[in-house]
């Protein structure tokens, strides 16, 4: 196995296990357990002038419940995201490029 193998893996057992260290989020109207990495990316969008936010999402593709499209939303813990990039992370895991505007 690969190490990119074994992080995945390790990925999804970090996902699927209720005591680990993935905190649980209400997504779309659901708790489930995810990872949330935000790297403090926000900006000003110099053509409109709003607030620009951005984060990445790990989720289990089957707590999504959808297959996301870029543009799609993505309401987590109450405030509506816009999915920038989905991308799978590995065999049931999703990767979520999220962003939002805000004045």
């Amino acid at each position: 196995m690969s190490l990119q193998d074994q992080l995945t893996a390790d990925f999804y057992s970090i996902l699927a296990d209720q005591d680990g260290p993935a905190r649980i989020a209400i997504v779309q109207g659901r708790p489930v357990s995810v990872v949330v990495d935000q790297p403090g990316i926000t900006g000003v969008d110099p053509s409109s002038g709003l607030m620009l936010s951005r984060m990445n999402l790990y989720i289990l593709s089957s707590d999504l419940g959808f297959s996301p499209v870029v543009g799609s939303q993505v309401v987590l813990d109450g405030v509506k995201w816009t999915v920038e990039i989905p991308s799978p992370h590995g065999d049931g895991v999703l990767q979520l490029g999220l962003l939002r505007y805000t004045a």
